[in-house]
């Protein structure tokens, strides 16, 4: 599968990174257990993130948060750069005044956000792919702070192309992408205990009106519809890749009533739960984790 394959772990805090040039499609899913970059420098890709397929062309960025399952189909030959770290070596939650991608990037609304490189941002991207490569290579003591620095770099120059050319943010002022970002840095983790825009807005301190104005810039959707899509995506990906019993999802899920859950999913996937799981493990799709 890959063309070259560099690891690295920090001897401090046992975080690794890990850079791969792909050469060819993946047998099957596979969920990382952190943050993956994608750089697509060269011919057609096609990405399959939880049963959405998205399609890579040259110079196209993709970003797929922890745990999502996605696997990868090479349409034309191509030149796919991945980079893989975990929380122990960066911590974005935790280094978010340095970054601001958390919510953008990765744990956000724009479900696996897709970033046309600009050509003048080509060169400075390959610089530090290249300068990654370099510190692989290296055994110095500052090693684990070089690698960070790159990682932080690309992070930055990502979040500023995100801002620009990802469509629902181009009309958003600065604090109004903070309110977006923010917002969906907290359904990504309480969207299995509450579905309710008053319970976010009242961790935003800010009025439900408020939220729900400024998002009609940015979606075509409700807040309340980006968070009732967000926990069919997680229906679904369960569903898809584990055996588990439509009560055990509705309980894991924040809902203590499986029928309700069933009532729930048909209305926001638009199919039967019964429907949905004999569609996707009639495939016999198989788990395939990959460690770091």
């Amino acid at each position: 599968m890959f063309e070259y394959n560099f690891e690295y772990k920090s001897g401090s805090t046992g975080g690794r990174i890990i850079l791969n040039e792909v050469v060819e499609s993946t047998d099957a899913p596979v969920a990382s257990p952190g943050y993956t970059i994608l750089w697509n420098r060269s011919g057609r890709v096609d990405i399959n993130v939880d049963g959405k397929v998205t399609g890579l062309n040259p110079d196209n960025l993709f970003f797929v948060s922890p745990q999502r399952y996605y696997d990868i189909k090479i349409r034309e030959l191509s030149q796919l750069y991945i980079i893989e770290f975990d929380r122990e070596f960066y911590c974005i939650e935790k280094h978010d005044s340095e970054t601001s991608c958390n919510g953008i990037l990765f744990n956000g609304l724009v479900d696996t956000p897709r970033i046309s490189l600009r050509q003048n941002y080509v060169n400075d991207f390959g610089r530090i792919f290249s300068s990654m490569v370099e510190e692989f290579s290296r055994d110095d003591s500052f090693k684990y702070e070089m690698m960070v620095l790159l990682l932080k770099r690309l992070l930055l120059m990502s979040v500023q192309l995100a801002k620009t050319t990802i469509d629902s943010y181009i009309y958003l002022e600065d604090n109004q992408v903070e309110l977006v970002r923010n917002f969906g840095v907290l359904v990504e983790k309480h969207f299995r205990e509450s579905r309710e825009i008053n319970y976010y807005a009242d961790l935003l301190n800010k009025a439900p009106k408020t939220i729900s104005n400024v998002f009609a810039k940015f979606s075509e959707k409700s807040p309340l519809q980006l968070i009732n899509e967000r926990v069919v995506i997680e229906a679904k990906k369960i569903f898809r890749y584990s055996e588990k019993s439509v009560k055990d999802v509705a309980s894991e899920l924040g809902f203590p009533d499986p029928a309700y859950f069933s009532a729930f999913f048909k209305k926001h996937a638009g199919e039967t739960v019964t429907d949905y799981i004999n569609n996707v493990r009639g495939k016999n799709l198989h788990n395939n984790t990959r460690e770091m």
